[in-house]
Formats: C-alpha cells, sequence, structure tokens
C-alpha cells in the first residue's frame, strides 16, 4: 500500500489500496486515524474531496496517451466538491480536491490544452486507428499517431445516472482536432483551442441532467 503526504506541499500520493485505506479513515470505519492517513485527512480540502469519492453525483475517466505512454486519471464530483485522481506513474496517483466549477481548468492542464495551428480539413479514420491510440501495444500505438499526425490524444469520460458525454481530441504540432464518431465512421474534425474549452465548460452534467 502505497499513502503519503509530501512534507511542505501537502500533495498526497497514493495506490487504489492507499486510496481505500484513507476512505475508511475518513468514514471512521477504522479507529482514530494515525500515520499519513491522519496527515492526508489534515490537507484542506481533503476530506471534502473523499466525501465526494463517496457520494458522487457524476464521475469522470480522463485517458491521455501517446507513443510513449498511456495514463488514466479519474474524478468524482459531487456538489461544491470533487476529487480528483491524476496519475503520477503505473498505480500512483495524487489525489487533489477540485471543485466541480474547476473541473474543466483541471482537465485543460491534464491535457496541455493551449493555442495551437488548426488542420484545414477534417480527415476521415478508421475506427481501429483511433482504438489503437491507447493500446497496450507500444508498436500499434505509435503507428497510430504516425497515421494521424498526431502527438497525444485524450478522451474524457463523464457519467451520472441517466446519462454519460464524451469528448475526445488528438493533438500536437500538426494541429489540434475533435474526433467526431458516428456508428460505422469517424473523423478528425479541426477544431480550437477556445471551442475545445467551451466543451470542457459544458461536459458536466446541469442540475435538469441530474434530476432525470
Amino acid at each position: 500500500m502505497i499513502l503519503e503526504v509530501e512534507a511542505g506541499s501537502g500533495v498526497v500520493r497514493l495506490d487504489p489500496d492507499g486510496l481505500a485505506a484513507l476512505g475508511r479513515a475518513h468514514a471512521g470505519a477504522d479507529s482514530v486515524p494515525e500515520g499519513a492517513a491522519a496527515e492526508a485527512l489534515a490537507v484542506p480540502g481533503i476530506p471534502e474531496a473523499l466525501a465526494a469519492v463517496a457520494a458522487p453525483l457524476a464521475t469522470a475517466e480522463l485517458v491521455v496517451a501517446s507513443g510513449a505512454l498511456v495514463t488514466t486519471s479519474r474524478a468524482w464530483l459531487a456538489r461544491g466538491a470533487g476529487a480528483l485522481l491524476l496519475a503520477v506513474h503505473g498505480e500512483v496517483a495524487q489525489l487533489l480536491p477540485v471543485a466541480p466549477a474547476a473541473f474543466p481548468a483541471a482537465v485543460a492542464r491534464v491535457v496541455r490544452l493551449g493555442p495551437r495551428r488548426t488542420r484545414r480539413v477534417p480527415t476521415p479514420v478508421e475506427e481501429a486507428v483511433l482504438d489503437d491510440l491507447a493500446h497496450a501495444d507500444d508498436l500499434r500505438r505509435s503507428s497510430a499517431y504516425s497515421e494521424l499526425g498526431a502527438d497525444w490524444s485524450w478522451v474524457l469520460d463523464v457519467r451520472w445516472q441517466g446519462g454519460s458525454r464524451q469528448l475526445a481530441a488528438v493533438d500536437g504540432s500538426a494541429g489540434l482536432a475533435l474526433v467526431e464518431a458516428t456508428p460505422g465512421s469517424a473523423s478528425l474534425r479541426p477544431a480550437t483551442a477556445t471551442e475545445v474549452w467551451r466543451l470542457l465548460t459544458r461536459v458536466l452534467p446541469d442540475d435538469e441532467e441530474l434530476s432525470d
């Protein structure tokens, strides 16, 4: 089990077992928290983040991939509070408090959203190539990025009771493009960082969607 708090910064790093142990400590399932668990619970925002993990209104998974690696980060969002489990390496991640209003900015930082040249025209792409962008096999993954002229890609899946929303893109020196898929076909549509940012600000469910 990994559960540690960086001295000075208060950064909480843990693995799945560490998250489970911290959740139990927060819920009071164990005895009085000691050691790293007590230190983590004293970090501002961490108790609220753990409450969101325990009872989220929406969850999110963010897969960021390149020819070199694939990382998966996760988030749990409640009203006014949330938690981002930001992938570091292997099963180790940072647990970060993130309010729903700050979630789009957090995603933008992770995917390195910023001013970019725009691809000129939409480009049809085979679904198998898109699947290979985050494939476990390094060769298949590298081949997919070479074929699409991309340096990295990301897929954001948001789910809540009664609904879901997905946003996917490829990015890099050749430009930023959104992945648009319909049954039987897919394409890369040129997009600006501003457009993608606006989509990120609308990716979480609103009150009406949560009440359905």
